[in-house]
């Protein structure tokens, strides 16, 4: 049974227990929103051919940004360069391997039996010549290959919890291959060199006493003298396969393997699985809580958190003396404080595990933020972990981790970025569904907009009604008293692929203490919300598809961010690669017009009509610049317009039948 099969059934007995008629629903994702950015921007410039081959020793970690992987390095970009889905990595960032091409999106050639997914390809590497020595590289320097690699689907927590799981595993027929090439009269020859079946991250930590194989490493080493060329190559590549369970909008991203820290070098031998390297494993967090963004007036010196959490390791096999320290500023320029301790010896990650010394990695928050009257303010805080004495650090890419603290003008228990996405199902008949966030205030103010991102589903098939809801806090710290509703809304999705989706209010809202912000669906399509499982709000938000409200069971953050304060206007994008389209008359009687202002840029493009229950009712094309059609035969009501070319939806439009 696939993970996402068991993840459904378990939730429903774990929710059958409390509440007969709901449960939460996590799916993976359908399309990479950091990708499909970088494939835009790939498209917009001119790329450089890296003619110049790599030397020996080669040393790759991922810790230094996220994307495509460095085209320095790596021929391909279908490899998703991350620091928030694999659990527990050797250093900090990975390489992900799934089922997503280079443009953000499932291959168009996936399927449940078995596909090709990603290949992620060394450039050419001089395996000919030592350089240092300016001498040819021979069988007797004893070379290795060496990488580390983690099945999708793990959790961070032992014993293991099924809700607190991020990403997919790979399953038994699912398999992950590294093969070596060479160029010979023109021809690269490729040969399988490993592979790895499918297998679940819980089997491993099962089988280790010590509980720490949370990732494996694996040593291959070269003994082939048809390697030793000036045009080696490594390539990893993984076979995927689509699992659909039956409900709409589930379909999406699977069977993951995260990859890292891959070193290449003579001299090398079988027992050298130590690097000399102190790292940070994870990526650090806000200082404040519960929120990781706040707005600059509503700060409160009672968020500022008492310690940090540092996960740090020391990869090497003997203690290594480590020096720490982090520092703040403030808007990029300004001092604030520096925080300096002792240096301690640090026992190796195996098997030891993580640094534990208290002043490294749980340092006191020992600085104030002080609002200062203007309208935001951004602290930047660096942390710093470094090896001392004789011998060098391998990588000091990997000893410096950064957090932006904001203050603007919206709160946030979000980091930004969905490893998955949130839908509530319920088993009643006529589904009534609600999901509510909680945000306290300093002060009272006026709530204008409120941000979401959705997660792009296959065939956009998220894209249906929902209303957006404010509520004033009732009894037992639950929504109460319903303050504002903006009726027959849908799932939009950022034009730049990053930015969350803004929903202007009509209205502006007064609130004061504690408010609730979310929305209400009156049918089980899933609207796959997006949802952040590195950070967990599950104390500040609550669901309800009957008359109780529930907390939820699933770890994690729905992206959801209400932005209160002064005026926002709203932005309207007029990029001449974004569909123009005006629809009139709105209201409308027996007719509608859409008017298709760069009509000539498209192709194909289609509209459907869905009523608010989400129940298509119209389908048609669009020839020409301007299309009337007859709405006389639906009935009065508010309904929905999908409007698509032949790759994806353009523009999501409501209007109104009298």
């Amino acid at each position: 049974m696939s993970f996402k099969k068991l993840f459904f059934l378990n939730l429903l007995l774990i929710t059958a227990l409390s509440s007969l008629n709901a449960q939460e629903i996590i799916t993976g994702l359908s399309s990479n929103p950091i990708i499909a950015n970088q494939a835009f921007k790939w498209k917009q410039i001119q790329h450089k051919n890296i003619s110049e081959p790599l030397k020996i020793p080669i040393i790759i970690d991922f810790s230094n940004y996220i994307g495509y992987p460095d085209q320095n390095i790596f021929l391909d970009r279908q490899g998703f360069v991350n620091n928030t889905f694999a659990i527990n990595p050797p250093s900090i960032g990975v390489v992900t391997l799934d089922a997503i091409d280079e443009n953000g999106a499932i291959y168009e050639h996936a399927n449940a039996s078995g596909f090709y997914a990603d290949t992620l390809t060394s450039q050419y590497i001089r395996l000919d010549s030592v350089f240092t020595s300016n001498r040819p590289i021979s069988i007797a320097d004893s070379i290795y290959f060496s990488f580390y690699y983690q099945p999708g689907g793990g959790s961070p927590t032992y014993p293991f919890v099924q809700w607190e799981r991020i990403g997919n595993k790979p399953e038994a027929q699912d398999r992950l291959f590294l093969d070596f090439g060479y160029t010979q009269n023109g021809q690269t020859n490729w040969i399988n060199v490993w592979s790895a079946n499918g297998v679940s991250l819980d089997e491993w930590i099962l089988n280790d006493p010590n509980r720490l194989t949370y990732f494996k490493q694996v040593m291959i080493p070269i003994m082939e003298t048809y390697f030793l060329t000036d045009s080696f190559q490594f390539r990893f590549r993984n076979i995927a396969s689509l699992e659909d369970n039956g409900v709409a909008g589930w379909e999406s991203n699977v069977d993951q393997w995260h990859l890292d820290y891959f070193r290449l070098d003579i001299n090398r031998t079988i027992g050298d699985i130590y690097p000399n390297d102190l790292v940070f494993v994870t990526p650090t967090t806000s200082c404040i809580q519960p929120y990781q963004a706040v707005p600059w007036s509503h700060y409160s010196a009672s968020m500022l958190k008492e310690k940090f959490v540092n996960k740090m390791a020391n990869l090497s096999d003997i203690i290594r003396n480590a020096s720490y320290n982090y520092y703040v500023t403030k808007n990029g320029t300004i001092p604030v404080y520096t925080y300096t301790c002792n240096n301690e010896n640090i026992e190796p990650y195996y098997n030891n595990g993580f640094q534990d010394y208290v002043y490294h990695a749980n340092p006191n928050v020992e600085f104030t933020i002080t609002p200062d009257g203007q309208d935001s303010a951004v602290y930047t805080i660096t942390h710093i972990h470094k090896l001392d004495g004789a011998f060098g650090d391998n990588l000091p890419t990997n000893d410096t981790i950064r957090f932006d603290q904001t203050f603007k003008n919206y709160f946030a228990y979000d980091d930004g970025t969905a490893e998955a996405g949130y839908s509530i199902y319920s088993l009643n008949l006529n589904p009534q569904n609600y999901l509510a966030m909680k945000f306290t205030l300093q002060h009272p103010d006026t709530l204008r907009a409120i941000k979401m991102w959705f997660n792009q589903t296959l065939n956009d098939v998220n894209v249906v009604p929902f209303t957006i809801m404010v509520w004033a806090q009732g009894t037992n710290n639950q929504p109460g008293t319903l303050l504002y509703q903006m009726d027959a809304q849908t799932p939009l999705f950022s034009e730049d692929y990053l930015n969350f989706a803004t929903y202007y209010l009509d209205q502006p809202v007064l609130v004061s203490g504690t408010f609730f912000v979310g929305f209400y669906q009156n049918h089980n399509t899933q609207i796959n919300l997006g949802y952040d499982q590195n950070t967990d709000a599950r104390n500040y938000f609550f669901y309800k598809t009957a008359t109780t409200w529930e907390q939820p069971i699933v770890k994690g953050s729905p992206m959801i961010r209400p932005y209160v304060g002064a005026y926002m206007e709203p932005q309207n994008v007029t990029d001449e690669k974004s569909p123009i389209i005006n629809l009139y008359p709105n209201p409308a009687v027996d007719q509608l017009n859409i008017k298709f202002v760069n009509f000539y840029q498209f192709r194909d493009i289609s509209i459907k009509i869905y009523d608010i229950f989400g129940k298509e009712i119209d389908k048609q094309m669009i020839q020409n610049e301007i299309t009337t059609f007859s709405i006389m035969n639906i009935n009065r009501g508010i309904y929905i317009i999908k409007i698509s070319d032949s790759q994806t939806t353009l523009k999501t439009l409501k209007f109104i039948k009298q």
